[in-house]
């Protein structure tokens, strides 16, 4: 059976792809099942071009036929942003709750300037392209609602 290595460190990316290849003739390989710890720095400016380095450094490391992707949110009312730079857009060291964070307070504030312009009601709609690329085939899309909750 041909094993293929799944190119990517975060326990996440691994649950989203595992249901994706389940039916095919593959023996899937983790980084950590090898004893492979890399981090390829993604200094691409398409999502191609980063899965391309990933995959290009374990397959590389490992000798196997590698799979990598990468993704982002592209948020319409931030004009495409974060996009490729969405893991660092709020910084280096920055968690998971503070992107979101970040994300949420642009695009608030976006909003909050469109509102005035327009006249406006309590709802945000947020629609955000998050391009799920494995083999280069395809993208997803997600709207997100935000509500403004009183306590």
């Amino acid at each position: 059976m041909l094993r293929l290595l799944l190119a990517t460190n975060n326990p996440g990316k691994l649950h989203e792809l595992m249901p994706l290849l389940g039916d095919m003739s593959l023996h899937i390989v983790t980084p950590h099942a090898l004893g492979l710890h890399l981090d390829v720095e993604e200094t691409g400016t398409t999502y191609a071009e980063n899965a391309r380095l990933k995959a290009a450094a374990f397959a590389r490391a490992s000798g196997l036929l590698t799979l990598a992707d990468d993704s982002g949110l592209e948020v319409d009312a931030l004009s495409g942003a974060p996009g490729v730079y969405s893991a660092r857009y709020a910084g280096e060291e920055a968690s998971d709750a503070d992107r979101r964070a970040k994300l949420i307070g642009a695009a608030l504030s976006t909003w909050s300037s469109l509102r005035n312009k327009l006249g406006g009601r309590n709802m945000l709609p947020i629609l955000i392209r998050s391009p799920l690329r494995w083999l280069f085939l395809g993208t997803a899309r997600m709207l997100l609602i935000f509500r403004q909750v009183h306590r």
